[in-house]
C-alpha cells in the first residue's frame, strides 16, 4: 500500500511540476516587493529598519551609561564597550545605503 501511494504521489508530482513554470501566465502574479533588484530591496529594508535601529541605539547607550554609573571597574569597561558597539552598529545601519550605492555603481 505504501509503495502504491509513493508511486502515485511521485507520478502526480512529475506530471504537474511543469505546470508550475506556467503559473505566472494563469494567475497574473505581480511582484509583491515593488522592486526589481537586490539593491532596491536592501535599501527598502534598511529604510524600514533605521527608526528601530535608532531606538535600539538609544536604549543601548542608556544601558551602557547605567553600567558605567555602577562604579565597578569591570562594569565601567563593559559599559564603555556597550556604548562603543551601539555606536558602531548605528553607523553601519545608517551607512548601508551609501555602501549599497557604491557597490551598485561598481557593478554598473
Amino acid at each position: 500500500m505504501k509503495h502504491t501511494v509513493r508511486i502515485v504521489g511521485l507520478s502526480s508530482f512529475l506530471l504537474l511540476f511543469p505546470l508550475l513554470a506556467l503559473a505566472d501566465q494563469f494567475t497574473g502574479f505581480q511582484n509583491p516587493l515593488s522592486s526589481n533588484s537586490v539593491f532596491d530591496i536592501i535599501n527598502n529594508v534598511t529604510a524600514f529598519l533605521q527608526p528601530f535601529a535608532a531606538a535600539v541605539v538609544v536604549i543601548m547607550i542608556l544601558v551602557g551609561a547605567f553600567q558605567i554609573l555602577t562604579g565597578n571597574p569591570s562594569q565601567i569597561t563593559t559599559g564603555r564597550k556597550t556604548i562603543l558597539w551601539a555606536v558602531i552598529g548605528f553607523a553601519i545601519i545608517f551607512l548601508t545605503p551609501i555602501i549599497i550605492g557604491a557597490i551598485q555603481e561598481f557593478f554598473k
